[in-house]
């Protein structure tokens, strides 16, 4: 339908551009960016880059807590290691694997062992088939490295013996006492029994053996080939004390978490607070004393609360599950305390800024107090003041409101009068739309017509449709303008403005719309410069007298100014030095305050 009528058009927008012709454009507003927002994209860096600084120190102290872990792996004995194993039926890889491998406590025995309200016991008889473990690892490491064919027995706690030297079964003792061994060689007289270097008791015709130089070795073969019986064989290079030591040592730090990880120098950290003290001292912004301090503060920080928090976290996480928790608990609980760390270092490094910052604010309330009573008191004066001015204004202005009133009641008559159509000139114009959109209803009605009648009843188009609503639409603004037709004819005004909306719905008469509107608002402009002028004539005298009160007032005003600014000078003197406190703590901070 939007195709087969004219386009629509809106009167009031002509009247708007009729309004605006030749007036000046508003100017646009100035939108530069507040130079306060700069201060707080400032404080919101340095916190930025104090979260990153916290962030890497956390991540260097967990860093550590790792290494140390291995460490604490790397340093436990090898042959303690192999006994576990053993012990286990499976490699040890890991600190974890090592921990589980270690005798089981039960949670309230971890506990007590955390708090150190118990300690570990090597010699009890949970530790005792470890020890003997160890001690077989040991001699089959021995063997093997005397070059010794030597293999341990296919299975645990075998009875009778341990491991083979050259194809003969040998059991190891790892007593630190062995003077009595009868118990052994009533069962098993053949097996002969091998026991450490440093134990008490050993037999006087007992058989030594050197590893490392393979002395005595030719002996001991002599001695199991020929089958003699209680044969005790010494390992030199065997001591259960060390056994004992190295098997406590692991289950020290299996069970004492606190022991696994250490404090650490955080290098990075300092690294990268002493560059940044480092800037800031260049740039004047901070003294040594003050850059020294501060880095001192970070290292410290992010170094002893890592280091508190990994040892509590692998304290707790030992108690839960030795091992692994320990591992997670000296990492988690380094994060967590590298970050708390830095943080409460942190708040010490600010303490200085916070200070100069609460005095600034204080000395500004104190300020703002004595500002408000000294502003009441000159508001009062200058109140006064400001009446009698008004008053000698307004015996001016009642001489001029007359006139005033008299060319206001002339421009509201003329937007009156001009806001209908007189009889004769509304018949006019309706006769004219109505003979246009006679044609333009013709034209539509020999285009529908000329379609089948079956296609418009049963089978229409789109374009059908269109012309059907085109129809209607011009039908109904026919009868509107007939009503208004037989208004004008019966002597009444026509609303201007019911009349051009309704030829702007149809969108004729726009030429003619526009040059009356045009006319009318070129006729409204010389009444409104008529109207200006007037008016100015009029408030002449009334500005001249506005303008002698204004320089009164200033001058009161001026007076007034000067005489809080006299008696708020001290306020404002220490107001400024705790700004400038202030100022100074934050550059030392990396800030602009």
């Amino acid at each position: 339908m939007q195709a087969l009528l004219p386009v629509p058009y809106d009167p009031y927008a002509i009247e708007l551009r009729s309004r605006s012709t030749g007036q000046n454009g508003i100017p646009d507003a100035e939108s530069q960016m507040d130079v306060s927002w700069d201060t707080l994209f400032e404080r919101l860096s340095a916190t930025a880059l104090d979260r990153r600084f916290a962030a890497i120190g956390a991540i260097e102290i967990s860093a550590w807590a790792v290494e140390d872990v291995h460490s604490a792996f790397a340093s436990m004995d090898h042959d303690v290691i192999a006994g576990v194993a053993l012990r286990a039926h499976g490699a040890i890889d890991s600190f974890a694997d090592l921990s589980q491998g270690l005798p089981a406590h039960t949670i309230a025995e971890r506990l007590k062992l955390g708090l150190h309200l118990q300690d570990v016991d090597t010699h009890d008889l949970a530790h005792r088939a470890l020890v003997g473990s160890v001690g077989e690892a040991a001699v089959l490491r021995h063997l093997h490295e005397a070059n010794v064919d030597s293999a341990l027995a296919p299975h645990l706690n075998t009875p009778g013996w341990d491991l083979t030297w050259d194809g003969h079964e040998v059991n190891v003792k790892t007593y630190g006492d062995v003077s009595d061994l009868s118990g052994h060689f009533d069962r098993y007289p053949h097996t002969a029994v091998v026991v450490p270097g440093d134990a008490v008791g050993i037999p006087e015709h007992s058989m030594h053996f050197d590893p490392a130089t393979g002395q005595g070795l030719d002996g001991v073969h002599h001695a199991l080939t020929s089958g003699s019986q209680g044969v005790v064989i010494v390992d030199d290079a065997l001591s259960s004390g060390e056994i004992h030591d190295h098997l406590q040592h692991a289950e020290t730090l299996a069970t004492h978490g606190e022991t696994v990880v250490h404090g650490h120098l955080p290098y990075v950290t300092l690294a990268l607070s002493g560059m940044r003290e480092f800037d800031l001292l260049l740039t004047g912004k901070t003294d040594f004393a003050t850059a020294a301090k501060n880095a001192a503060l970070d290292a410290t920080g992010t170094g002893v609360g890592g280091a508190v928090g990994a040892k509590s976290g692998a304290v707790l996480g030992t108690m839960l599950w030795p091992g692994v928790g320990t591992v997670i608990g000296g990492i988690a609980g380094g994060i967590f305390g590298a970050m708390k760390g830095r943080k409460f270092t942190g708040d010490i490094k600010q303490r200085p800024f916070k200070e100069a910052v609460a005095s600034y604010e204080l000395a500004v309330q104190q300020f703002q107090s004595q500002a408000r009573v000294h502003e009441a008191q000159a508001s009062a004066e200058f109140n006064k003041a400001r009446a009698a001015e008004n008053l000698r204004l307004k015996r001016e202005a009642h001489g001029a409101k007359q006139s005033v009133e008299q060319t206001k009641q002339a421009i509201e008559a003329w937007i009156t009068y001009e806001s209908w159509l007189q009889p004769d000139e509304a018949c006019a114009l309706i006769v004219q739309s109505s003979s246009e959109l006679a044609q333009l209803s013709a034209s539509i009605h020999i285009r529908y017509h000329s379609a089948r009648w079956w296609r418009k009843l049963l089978w229409p188009d789109i374009e059908t449709l269109a012309e059907q609503e085109a129809l209607v639409f011009l039908c109904r603004a026919q009868r509107k303008l007939r009503v208004l037709h037989r208004r004008a004819r019966k002597g009444q005004a026509v609303s201007r403005g019911q009349l051009m909306a309704l030829l702007g719905a149809v969108g004729v008469m726009q030429e003619q719309t526009g040059a009356a509107l045009d006319k009318i608002y070129v006729a409204q402009r010389e009444r409104e410069e008529q109207a200006r002028s007037s008016f100015s004539e009029a408030l002449a005298p009334i500005l001249r007298e506005r303008s002698y009160a204004e320089a009164r007032l200033s001058k009161t005003l001026e007076v007034l100014r000067a005489t809080i600014r006299e008696e708020m000078h001290p306020a404002l003197s220490n107001v400024n030095q705790r700004v400038e406190c202030a100022r100074l703590e934050g550059a030392k901070l990396g800030l602009s305050f």
